[in-house]
């Protein structure tokens, strides 16, 4: 349970852009951690002092990517999918490498000595 990790990670990704998700991301870190914030919020975001405190007393570095327009119309996310469904996007070219949860440290330890060639590599965590 995610939950149940507290001062566990020295890096902690937040893909989900949620106030609670940001606490619990929070909680999970260990002491000089990296905190990195990809999702978009699309409400008001708010921290209890206790978490904001930790930020604090535990010197977290956050950081932050723009991954996508939430507030423009047509929204990036519906524009990419349309491509995908209409074959102006070939996301198998981009997607050559798929691999159980099992062997994520391999398979990153692979995309980082370049012994695998994909743009991407998913990761199942049912298999």
């Amino acid at each position: 349970e995610f939950s149940e990790l507290t001062n566990a990670f020295d890096l902690v990704i937040d893909c989900a852009g949620s106030s609670e998700l940001l606490e619990k991301s929070l909680g999970a870190t260990e002491k000089k951690a990296i905190l990195l914030l990809l999702g978009n919020h699309h409400e008001s975001l708010s921290i209890n002092p206790s978490a904001y405190a930790k930020i604090l007393r535990h010197e977290l570095a956050l950081y932050g990517s723009w991954n996508s327009s939430i507030f423009n119309t047509p929204n990036e996310w519906d524009e990419c999918l349309q491509m995908m469904a209409d074959g102006r996007a070939n996301t198998e070219e981009l997607i050559k490498c798929r691999r159980p949860l099992s062997r994520i440290v391999e398979t990153f330890n692979e995309l980082r000595d370049k012994k695998i060639e994909s743009v991407k590599c998913i990761i199942k965590p049912g298999e």
